[in-house]
């Protein structure tokens, strides 16, 4: 037990290195988030935030878990930050994309695997800009994924948020 968590310990802290701005890891454990998004080729999105209340200006942090419950191989795109697609949406229907900060290497269209019952998390940071005004949104995520068959995007479950 020892041995596994230094040598994650070391995998984490060499992978913090690479990517500063978003926290990237694997696990097999599906309890701490219960809110999943519709399952597309057996692949599941999650996505939370640590307040409902998004403050324009401000950074926050959304935390998102991709898992595979097929028993095939499917594949991201690229690292989740670069390939997910984050959308807020007012109660009148008006779609704002915010766009996330992302200094990490650019992988370039190198797919990365997620196993059967595998499941991957990432923190991705978030601002909003002054073009969003203040309301109720609702916040979603969509990942780019690949199988065999082509490409897919799931999309994750809705967050009922305050922009002020």
């Amino acid at each position: 037990m020892k041995c596994l968590r230094i040598t994650l310990g070391i995998f984490v802290l060499f992978l913090g290195q690479m990517l500063p701005t978003r926290t990237l890891a694997q696990t097999n454990d599906s309890q701490t988030i219960t809110n999943w998004g519709e399952s597309v080729n057996g692949v599941q999105l999650s996505i939370a935030l640590n307040t409902n209340v998004l403050v324009v200006g401000k950074s926050s942090v959304l935390h998102c878990r991709i898992k595979n419950t097929f028993s095939d191989i499917a594949y991201l795109v690229n690292e989740p930050a670069q390939d997910m697609d984050i959308l807020l949406i007012s109660d009148s229907g008006k779609k704002y994309e915010l766009v996330r900060p992302y200094d990490g290497p650019y992988a370039g269209n190198v797919p990365h695997e997620l196993k059967s019952n595998q499941t991957i998390e990432c923190d991705m940071p978030l601002q909003l800009d002054k073009s969003i005004e203040p309301g109720s949104y609702s916040l979603k995520a969509l990942v780019s994924m690949e199988s065999l068959e082509g490409g897919y995007q799931p999309v994750s479950n809705l967050l009922k948020v305050e922009v002020k």
